[in-house]
C-alpha cells in the first residue's frame, strides 16, 4: 500500500516534492563541477566598464552600430542582440531641429537661410537608420523582442498598435509547424502582445526570436521554452533563431500530437525536449564559462579579430545593475545572455541534460523495489541493522543518480528517495510499537473490548492486569434509541446491523473526542464513563458535553437517513456523577475494565426516565452540582426511582451556556414558573404556565407532562402529606 501511495504521489507531483526535486537537481549540478564549452560560441559584454566609458545605458545607435559594424569586420558569423531597440534613438536630432529654428528667429537670420540648414541636416541620415542600414549590410544580426502576458504593461498603447507590434514580428515565427490535427498544446505560455524592435531594424535583420524565460517554482531557471504563442502564430527562442543562421540552415520547426510537443528541430538537428517544449538547460557552471568581451573593447579595436572570427556571438547585459540576471543552479546572479550560450553550445555538440523516455518507468520500478526489498529485510532486523542498512541504500541510489546526471540522464531521486525513508519509518515503528510479545498479547485479547485509553495504559504498566478495582467518583452514561422495538422491525436483520454499527461508531466516536470510555454495548445501548483510566475534573461536564455533541450528530444523521427513506430516530440519555468502582473485572480467561455501583444505576434509571418527560439528556442533582456554571440547564423534578426511598431532583441538559436562544430561555422561565405554582398546588396556574411554555416551545416534553398531571390533580387532588415528588413504577 505504501508502494502504491507513492507512486501515486509521483504520476501527481505536488509542489512541495517538485521543488525538492529541483534542489536536489542543482546539488548534482554542484557535484559534478564545472565543463568547458566549445569554441563556437562567445559573448560581448554590455558591463560596468563600458557603462563607465560609453555613458548610462541605452546608448546612441551610433554605438550600436558602430560595434555591428565591428564585429562584422572580425569575421562573426551571427550576431545575436539579447537587448531589445523598442524606442527611437533619434529624438535628440528632433529636439536640436527646434531648438536651432528657435535660436535662429531669435538672433534674426532669414528665414530662407533657417530652412536652408534645416532641410540640409533633415536630409542627413538618422542614428536609427543608419543602425538600420548596417543591420542590413551586416547580413547577420538576429533581434530579441520580449512577450507581455499582462495587457496592462502596454495600456499606453492603442489596440491598433499592439497589433501592429505583433504584425512586426510575423516574419520570425514557425513558419510552417506540423501540428495534428488532435494536437494538444493548451500548456504553451499565450501571449497578447510584445515588446519588439524598432520595425525598421527587424525588417533589415536576419530574423529574431523572444526572450521570455519561465523559471521553476522556485524562481530558479533550469528549462527554456522552445514555443510560445501569440495570435495563434508560433514562435521561437533567440538562441534557437540565432543558431539556425549560424548553421546556414533554415528557421527552427517544430512538430506537436496529441500528447504534446513531440521534435523541435533545425532541419536534420533535433533538439531534445519534453512534451511541455521545455529545454533542459544543462549549466556548465559559475559565469564565465564563456570567453566575455567587452564592447568598450571590442569599439577600441583592443579585441584580437582572430578570437571572434567564424563565432557566434550574443550581445547581451552582463553588469549587476542592468537588471538581466537569473538565478541559476550554480549562482543566483547569473547573466541571462549567459544562459543563451549554454543553451547554443549544449545544442552544437549534443552536450545534453535530459530525462530519457523511460524515465518515469524507471521512478515507479525503484518504488516499487525498494518498497519490496525493505519490506524482505526490514522486518527480520534490529532498529540500528535496518537503519544502517536503508541508509546505504539510500546513499547507493545517490551515487548511481549522480553517475547517470554526470552521463547526462536525469533520473528522479525525490519519489525512490522518500519511498525508502517511508518504508524505514514505517517497518521500524511497527517494530517498536507493535511487535514484542507483551504488546501483541495484550493488543490481541483486549484491543476489541477495551478503549484505546485503556489499552495505552496497559501498554505502559502491564500489572494493571489484575482483577479488582478502585472505588472513584465518576459520571455514568446511559444511552438507549427511543421506541427501538419498533423501530428495528422496519429493518431486515442486515440492514439493522449495518444501520446500529453506523449509529455506535458515530456515538461512540464522540464519546472518545469528550475522553469518555466505552465501556459495552448492549445491542442500541451504549454504555460509557468517564474520569477512568485517566483522572480528570471535569468528567461531568465532559459527559454533558459529549451528550450535546451526540445530540447535534444525531440531528445531521437523520436529516441525511429521512433521505434514504429510514425513519427517524430518537435517542435518551442519562448521566450520573458519583462515587463508583472502576477497574478489570472478570475472570482469569476473560476480564472487562467497566463499572460497578448505585450511581451507575441511577445514570441507567435517568436513561429511562427522560421517556415520562419526553427529554433527551437528563442529569442528576449531582451532575447539576458540577456542571451548573458552564450549561443552560433546567429543572424538571423530584423523584423517587425504583428501589429507593430518598428523592433526586432531575434535570436536563438544553445548551453550552449562552447559546440558547431568547424565545428558548422566555420559555424555561414560563416553565420555571410552572413548576413552582406545581410544587404549591396551584394546578390551573400552573398549567396555564406550561401551556405558555408549549406556545414558545411547541412540543416540549416536560410542559405535556406536567399538564397532563395538573389536569389529574385538578379532577383528583394529591392527599394533604403529598411533598411534590413524583414516585417511578418502574425501571
Amino acid at each position: 500500500m505504501l508502494s502504491v501511495f507513492v507512486v501515486l504521489l509521483a504520476a501527481w507531483q505536488p509542489a512541495i516534492l517538485e521543488v525538492a526535486e529541483n534542489h536536489l537537481t542543482d546539488i548534482r549540478f554542484v557535484n559534478r563541477g564545472e565543463i568547458d564549452p566549445g569554441p563556437e560560441v562567445a559573448v560581448v559584454a554590455i558591463d560596468e566598464k563600458s557603462v563607465d566609458a560609453l555613458g548610462q545605458w541605452p546608448w546612441p545607435r551610433s554605438v550600436l552600430a558602430l560595434l555591428t559594424e565591428k564585429l562584422t569586420q572580425m569575421g562573426v558569423i551571427t550576431i545575436g542582440y539579447d537587448v531589445v531597440f523598442a524606442e527611437s534613438g533619434s529624438g535628440s536630432r528632433s529636439e536640436a531641429l527646434v531648438l536651432l529654428e528657435d535660436s535662429a528667429s531669435s538672433i534674426g537670420l532669414p528665414s530662407e537661410t533657417v530652412q536652408e540648414i534645416l532641410n540640409e541636416i533633415m536630409s542627413q541620415q538618422t542614428s536609427d537608420e543608419h543602425f538600420a542600414d548596417l543591420i542590413e549590410k551586416s547580413e547577420n544580426v538576429v533581434l530579441g523582442y520580449f512577450f507581455h502576458d499582462d495587457v496592462d504593461v502596454v495600456s499606453h498603447l492603442s489596440k491598433e498598435q499592439i497589433d501592429d507590434n505583433l504584425r512586426a514580428i510575423e516574419s520570425t515565427r514557425y513558419i510552417s509547424p506540423q501540428i495534428k490535427p488532435n494536437a494538444h498544446l493548451d500548456f504553451l505560455l499565450d501571449f497578447n502582445a510584445v515588446e519588439n524592435s524598432l520595425p525598421m531594424f527587424i525588417e533589415k535583420s536576419m530574423g529574431g526570436g523572444f526572450l521570455n524565460i519561465q523559471p521553476d517554482r522556485d524562481g530558479v531557471l533550469r528549462r527554456f521554452p522552445l514555443i510560445v504563442k501569440a495570435k495563434e502564430h508560433y514562435y521561437a527562442p533567440l538562441f534557437l533563431q540565432a543558431l539556425a543562421h549560424f548553421l546556414e540552415e533554415p528557421p527552427p520547426n517544430f512538430r506537436a500530437g496529441e500528447f504534446g510537443v513531440e521534435s523541435v528541430f533545425i532541419n536534420d538537428l533535433k533538439v531534445p525536449t519534453d512534451l511541455h517544449a521545455k529545454f533542459l538547460i544543462n549549466f556548465y557552471g559559475d559565469k564565465g564559462q564563456f570567453p566575455y568581451y567587452s564592447v568598450i573593447d571590442i569599439l577600441q579595436d583592443k579585441v584580437d579579430p582572430d578570437l571572434l572570427d567564424s563565432r557566434l556571438v550574443l550581445v547581451g547585459a552582463t553588469g549587476k545593475g542592468l537588471t538581466d540576471l537569473r538565478p541559476t543552479p550554480f549562482q543566483n546572479l547569473f547573466p541571462g545572455v549567459e544562459i543563451h550560450a549554454t543553451i547554443v553550445d549544449n545544442i552544437l555538440h549534443s552536450n545534453y541534460l535530459h530525462e530519457p523516455k523511460w524515465y518515469h518507468t524507471l521512478n515507479y520500478a525503484l518504488i516499487i523495489f525498494f518498497g519490496v526489498l525493505l519490506s524482505a529485510i526490514l522486518p527480520k532486523a534490529n532498529w540500528a541493522l535496518g537503519f544502517v542498512f536503508s541508509t546505504s541504500l539510500f546513499v547507493g541510489f545517490f551515487f548511481f543518480a549522480q553517475h547517470m546526471f554526470n552521463q547526462g540522464v536525469l533520473i528522479n531521486l525525490t519519489y525512490p528517495s522518500l519511498q525508502i525513508l517511508l518504508v524505514f519509518i514505517s517497518i521500524t515503528s511497527y517494530n517498536y510499537f507493535f511487535q514484542s510479545k507483551q504488546s501483541r498479547f495484550i493488543q490481541g485479547a483486549f484491543g476489541q473490548y477495551l478503549s484505546p485509553e485503556v489499552i495505552n495504559r496497559l501498554l505502559k504498566d502491564p500489572k494493571l492486569l489484575k482483577l479488582g478495582g478502585i472505588e472513584r467518583r465518576m459520571t455514568a452514561y446511559f444511552s438507549d434509541i427511543a421506541g427501538f422495538s419498533s423501530f428495528s422491525e422496519q429493518f431486515t436483520p442486515n440492514d439493522l446491523v449495518e444501520f446500529l454499527n453506523e449509529y455506535l461508531t458515530a456515538m461512540s466516536d464522540v464519546v472518545m473526542q469528550y475522553d469518555g470510555t466505552i465501556d459495552k454495548y448492549e445491542g442500541d445501548a451504549i454504555i460509557a464513563f468517564y474520569g477512568a483510566p485517566i483522572e480528570y475534573p471535569d468528567h461531568a461536564l465532559k459527559a454533558c458535553l459529549a451528550s450535546l455533541a451526540m445530540n447535534e450528530k444525531i440531528s445531521v444523521m437523520r436529516d441525511e437517513w429521512r433521505k434514504q427513506g429510514k425513519p427517524d430516530l430518537h435517542v435518551r440519555m442519562g448521566i450520573n456523577t458519583g462515587s463508583m468502582v472502576v477497574g478489570n473485572m472478570g475472570s482469569k480467561m476473560r476480564m472487562d475494565y467497566t463499572i460497578m455501583g448505585d450511581s451507575v444505576n441511577l445514570a441507567s434509571r435517568l436513561e429511562g426516565v427522560n421517556k415520562v418527560y419526553g427529554t433527551a439528556i437528563m442529569i442528576s442533582q449531582y451532575t447539576y452540582g458540577d456542571v451548573k456554571d458552564d450549561l443552560e440547564i433546567r429543572e424538571l423534578d423530584m423523584i423517587r426511582v425504583v428501589g429507593k426511598n430518598e428523592p433526586i431532583t432531575i434535570y436536563e441538559v438544553l445548551a453550552k451556556k449562552g447559546e440558547l436562544d431568547p424565545e428558548s430561555m422566555q420559555a424555561m422561565r414560563c416553565f420555571e414558573d410552572g413548576l413552582r405554582l406545581y410544587r404549591g398546588q396551584e394546578f390551573e396556574a400552573a398549567k396555564n404556565r406550561f401551556n405558555d411554555t408549549l406556545n414558545r416551545r411547541p412540543g416540549d416534553g416536560p410542559s405535556k407532562t406536567f399538564i397532563a398531571r395538573c389536569d389529574e390533580y385538578l379532577k383528583d387532588p394529591p392527599p394533604e402529606s403529598w411533598d411534590g415528588v413524583y414516585q417511578m413504577t418502574s425501571k
